[in-house]
């Protein structure tokens, strides 16, 4: 990553473009790879791209947990929206996006959410 720090991120070289990016890919990645719900958390602990921040603005990346462990990514776009992935195997659909209010981006029991602003 362009401060240095490294993550596991799988680059699909298939012609089935539903493997090109997963959320963790979109959000930090510009839809690039497809990245692992843990190593997704590893780096976010090992990185200085981005600071963890009370609230989110649009352009911050929003970490859904369960359990305290990483499940989901979105990207803040408008007031109280989010986009994330879409049309990947995960999230199968006609678009490669969808966008949605912040409390939908990941609606699992015990979700809570943390925001990840640029440096």
């Amino acid at each position: 990553m362009k401060d240095g720090s490294e993550i596991t991120a799988y680059k699909n070289l298939s012609t089935n473009m539903a493997w090109d990016y997963d959320c963790h890919g979109y959000s930090i990645a510009s839809g690039e790879f497809w990245v692992d719900n843990q190593d997704m958390q590893s780096w976010l602990g090992n990185q200085s791209l981005l600071v963890k921040t009370p609230f989110g603005t649009k352009g911050s990346v929003v970490v859904y947990r369960v359990g305290g462990q990483v499940q989901h990514s979105t990207v803040i776009t408008g007031s109280g929206t989010v986009t994330m992935a879409a049309g990947t195997v995960i999230y199968p659909g006609p678009s490669k996006t969808t966008t949605v209010p912040i409390g939908e981006g990941w609606t699992a029991p015990g979700t809570t959410r943390e925001y990840w602003r640029p440096k």
